[in-house]
């Protein structure tokens, strides 16, 4: 048999593949429906509200398919186990929840996070309450553990505080229930399974083992996902600081960081570099005459043009209003800075599609050559902004060119 030369993996590497694949798609859903629970505009990042929505979210996300799952077991298994009545009860209840459930996430993307909070620990109560009440009461049913949950419901969503208190007095809620239960002459239907009580002790141990652990998985993802976003924030914020946030490109502050740092660099290994400081002309008619967002547009425009001279390690910054600079660490003479500084002018003279037509400007260049024309780092700037306003008031001689061209019609 010939190699076809592909290289083909065992069937369970694929298969496990296959499995990770589902699990990041099923977790990328999880994602985008919490994004559309949990809105940023109302639970703003990095605060506690937007811990505890997500906390709601999750909780409810996890319990909700598990109570629809339990409640199509009881349509079709429960009368095989449960009476009629107990059935009935259950049903009732689990429909409540579901309910409960659907309310609580409803209110959550609206921004009603309290509303949320007390639903769920409405849920908590009642679900625990009624199934212990129904199974013999605290003193003998074998859901007795059940009374853990909702202490550790208000621990989750409230403080620790209110969660000690509810430690102590959920026992004692449930004892006077079982005493007005007695009262009434027991109206609640028997929920005591048809099978054997060893089966019943580990059903109620399996389901508290689940709801505890899925509280702790919630919270530590919880923890992890606020982490990552805090993270997220820490490096957009870090990016805002060193970027014009028009233009997407360097700002005044970082331009003049790695400007010095450039210059610092050189002093030390030796080389050049060459600033050009860049002033638009005509761009006040532009801006006046077809609105401050086509001046933006053409700001924006004009960046990327000046971003695309650069090379790798060097800077094209906006300093501001219709000002730009750009560092390019290359050895040049003044002739040849000369004729860089042209093709910059050139490059922003192409006009521009804007408003549906073509707008076009002109751009004012000078330079300074570290070390060549200056070997004072704070006055490099000074030297080719001063070089800028020469070559402007020579421009200033020559008539200004259209601020705007008409397009052709065609046909």
């Amino acid at each position: 048999m010939q190699n076809s030369g592909e290289a083909t993996l065992p069937p369970e590497s694929g298969k496990a593949s296959t499995n990770a694949g589902l699990g990041r798609r099923l977790l990328a859903s999880l994602n985008r429906l919490q994004a559309n629970f949990v809105p940023v505009e109302l639970y703003p990042r990095n605060s506690r509200d937007r811990t505890l929505a997500i906390s709601v979210f999750q909780i409810t996300a996890a319990l909700a398919p598990f109570v629809i799952l339990l409640l199509a077991l009881f349509y079709f298994v429960g009368p095989e186990v449960f009476s009629r009545p107990a059935q009935i009860f259950v049903i009732t209840i689990l429909n409540i929840l579901i309910l409960g459930f659907a309310s609580a996430l409803i209110s959550l993307k609206h921004g009603g996070l309290k509303f949320a909070r007390w639903m769920l620990t409405f849920i908590g109560f009642f679900a625990v309450f009624m199934v212990i009440q129904a199974t013999g009461g605290l003193r003998v049913s074998v859901a007795a553990i059940f009374i853990i949950i909702p202490p550790i419901v208000i621990l989750y969503f409230f403080s620790f505080r209110a969660g000690i208190l509810a430690l102590f007095w959920c026992p004692v809620l449930a004892l006077g229930l079982d005493v007005g239960n007695e009262l009434l002459g027991h109206p609640f239907p028997d929920l005591t399974s048809k099978a054997n009580e060893t089966f019943n002790r580990m059903s109620v141990l399996a389901s508290t083992y689940f709801f505890v652990n899925l509280c702790v998985v919630s919270l530590f993802r919880t923890g992890n996902q606020l982490h990552f976003e805090q993270k997220t924030e820490r490096r957009h914020l870090a990016k805002l600081a060193h970027q014009d946030a028009l233009t997407g490109i360097a700002n005044k502050r970082w331009f003049e960081k790695k400007l010095k740092d450039h210059a610092e660099q050189i002093d030390r290994s030796g080389g050049k570099l060459v600033l050009f400081n860049i002033d638009l002309n005509e761009f006040k008619p532009v801006n006046d005459r077809l609105g401050h967002a086509a001046g933006d547009q053409l700001l924006v425009l004009v960046a990327h043009r000046l971003r695309d001279l650069c090379g790798p390690d060097e800077i094209a910054a906006r300093l501001g209003g219709d000002e730009f600079a750009l560092i390019l660490i290359r050895d040049l003479d003044e002739k040849e800075a000369t004729v860089l500084s042209q093709l910059i002018e050139t490059t922003i003279a192409v006009p521009f599609y804007l408003e549906g037509q073509l707008v076009q400007v002109s751009g004012s260049v000078g330079f300074c050559i570290y070390p060549t024309q200056t070997r004072n780092i704070s006055r490099i700037l000074h030297h080719a902004d001063k070089d800028m306003f020469r070559r402007k008031a020579k421009l200033r001689k020559r008539k200004p060119p259209s601020s705007d061209l008409e397009i052709p019609e065609t046909g």
